[in-house]
Order: C-alpha cells, then sequence, then structure tokens
C-alpha cells in the first residue's frame, strides 16, 4: 500500500492540513533545490503527486518564506525560483508559506500575517 492509495477522495479535505514534514534535512548542495525526506517519501513527491492526482484530487505542500521552517528544515528565502520550479516539476498544485520566525534557544515561534 502507497501513500497515494491511503488518501480517500471523500476524506480529502480533511488530511490537506495535516503536516508531514516532507522536507530533507538540507537542500541539493550542487543545485540548491528542495529535496524530499528520503525515508519518508523514497518514491519521491513527484510519485506521491501522480498517486494524488489519480485519485482526483489536488496536492499541496508547505514552504516558509524564511531561512528555516520551526521544524528545522530549510526555507525558501533567496530559492524562491529554483523552489517554485522544482515544485512545478512535481506537479504540486497548492503552496502553502508562511513566514515563520523560529527561536533557536527557545521552544516557541511567532508567526507573522497570519
Amino acid at each position: 500500500m502507497t501513500v497515494g492509495d491511503l488518501l480517500d477522495a471523500k476524506r480529502a479535505e480533511h488530511l490537506t492540513k495535516s503536516f508531514l514534514g516532507w522536507q530533507a534535512p538540507a537542500r541539493d548542495p550542487s543545485t540548491g533545490a528542495p529535496v524530499e525526506d528520503p525515508t519518508k517519501f523514497p518514491d519521491g513527491m513527484k510519485a506521491l503527486a501522480d498517486q494524488i492526482h489519480d485519485l482526483g484530487v489536488k496536492f499541496g505542500i508547505y514552504s516558509d518564506a524564511g531561512t528555516y521552517t520551526c521544524g528545522r528544515r530549510f526555507g525558501s528565502l533567496g530559492f524562491e525560483e529554483i523552489d517554485a520550479k522544482t515544485y512545478a516539476s512535481w506537479g504540486v498544485d497548492y503552496l502553502s508559506t508562511y513566514l515563520i520566525i523560529c527561536f533557536w534557544l527557545q521552544t516557541s515561534c511567532l508567526t507573522l500575517g497570519a
């Protein structure tokens, strides 16, 4: 059973807000492109998007407009163009993005522009 198989189109709206932590710890060092977590998504984001689209459901992911997410993964600041091109190549339909400023010495986050 694949991740796409687990998505029931009738319940997709409920699942759209789930945060799965899709990002690897770092970007591709040679291109700067975003990279998916190979443990969570061994077939890649394109394969996941294709499976979801086969169910007739749109596919969206989350990124942060700052340097890092609160999950301590890379944000899009300075990489907006390559991120957009990569997401499009994966078949992403929607991008949810926030500007979150995390304080590394504390456990809380401040969200701006909610």
